[in-house]
């Protein structure tokens, strides 16, 4: 799954905006209750430079959160690292869970950046979604011609066969009258649209790319808007209203 990873450098410069930050917490303290916002993940999994130290470590993935009082929290806990292997984590997402307090630390090189370490991270869940994922009309223009570039590719493909081509959300509408055109091999005119932006670092991915008519592409784009996703359906509002739930890639559709 999908997951924007920054380097040591990238956090701090990140984090930089959060030296207020404090500890409410106690070290020791267990299956606490915590509603916090993602901020950024930090890539350590398969072993990282310091940038700032030129020093190698090892590691899970260390996540960043903050509270609705801007302090700091920090995880590296293996069940995390799980969850998000499976899941599709967008900066501005807001979890829950139960974690334990295994220390209040401050940041190397930022020490007016103090953050909580949580471990054995347990029953997450998301209670929400960023609003909008914003692009500038000149990413948008990118998107198009780059998702245009790759249609061909094997994934993309792979996704519209699935669905024989045809527009998932016309059919979350209930609009199941074929407008596209047949292309000369036979099969509907169909494109592939990346739900988290290539340009933002969304991935070239099944679970990452719906099948949808042209009108439909451009109107992700262009339009007034919104996705939410788990990891089986798509969640998609346009002009205010919100359509069924759209299957992903090989999720039986719930609407047949």
């Amino acid at each position: 799954m999908a997951c924007n990873k920054h380097s040591m450098s990238q956090v701090y410069k990140i984090l930089s905006d959060y030296q207020g930050s404090e500890h409410w917490f106690e070290k020791g303290e267990k299956k606490k209750k915590f509603n916090l916002r993602f901020i950024c993940c930090v890539d350590t999994k398969y072993g990282n430079i310091n940038s700032l130290t030129d020093e190698w470590f090892l590691g899970e993935d260390g996540f960043f959160f903050k509270d609705t009082y801007e302090n700091l929290y920090k995880t590296n806990s293996k069940s995390f690292n799980r969850f998000s292997d499976e899941h599709d984590i967008i900066e501005g997402m807001n979890f829950s869970f139960t974690a334990n307090v295994s220390g209040n630390k401050e940041l190397d090189y930022l020490k007016q950046c103090k953050y909580t370490q949580l471990n054995y991270v347990r029953d997450v869940d998301i209670i929400s979604y960023p609003e909008k994922i914003y692009q500038t009309k000149e990413e948008k223009e990118e998107d198009l011609r780059q998702s245009k570039r790759i249609e061909r590719g094997p994934n993309g493909d792979l996704v519209k066969e699935h669905f024989q081509d045809e527009c998932q959300i016309c059919r979350a509408q209930g609009i199941f009258e074929n407008y596209s055109f047949i292309k000369e091999n036979g099969r509907q005119y169909s494109e592939a649209h990346h739900v988290i932006p290539l340009s933002q670092n969304g991935t070239d991915t099944p679970d990452n790319i719906m099948c949808l008519c042209a009108n439909h592409h451009r109107q992700m784009h262009y339009g007034d808007a919104s996705v939410k996703f788990d990891c089986k359906n798509f969640y998609i509002t346009l002009d205010g209203k919100e359509l069924k739930p759209i299957p992903k890639w090989r999720m039986r559709c719930p609407y047949n």
